[in-house]
């Protein structure tokens, strides 16, 4: 009977030892807000540049023209544009982190405008 339970024993050591597959997520989640891509976008309200996937570039676009039909002087987020790989929307950030060109993509057209009068 002492066997039996060794047996039993290693049995449960060497399905312990069966290591499960590492699973990769199915998404590059970077914030609660939004999931890495291709896409740039500058979060007026953070104050920061983000590569993002399409459909966070899409509620980015929505939000602006929500925003357009509200009074205030800023947008809360801009649609910059579509980089070929995620990568290449990271090098951009870093490109334009160092330019503080930020602040200039949120400012609504109409004081952009009285601005220049």
């Amino acid at each position: 009977m002492n066997w039996i339970i060794l047996l039993f024993f290693f049995e449960q050591m060497a399905l312990a030892q069966v290591k499960s597959p590492v699973l990769e997520p199915l998404a590059d989640i970077i914030s609660d807000d939004y999931e890495a891509g291709p896409f740039l976008i500058y979060n007026c309200e953070k104050k920061h540049w983000v590569c993002v996937i399409e459909d966070n570039y899409t509620s980015c676009q929505n939000q602006r023209l929500a925003d357009d039909k509200k009074e205030g002087v800023e947008h809360s987020c801009a649609p910059i544009g579509k980089f070929p790989t995620k990568k290449s929307c990271f090098q951009r950030v870093l490109y334009m982190t160092g330019q503080n060109y930020g602040d200039r993509f949120c400012l609504k057209q109409e004081w952009k405008e009285k601005g220049v009068e």
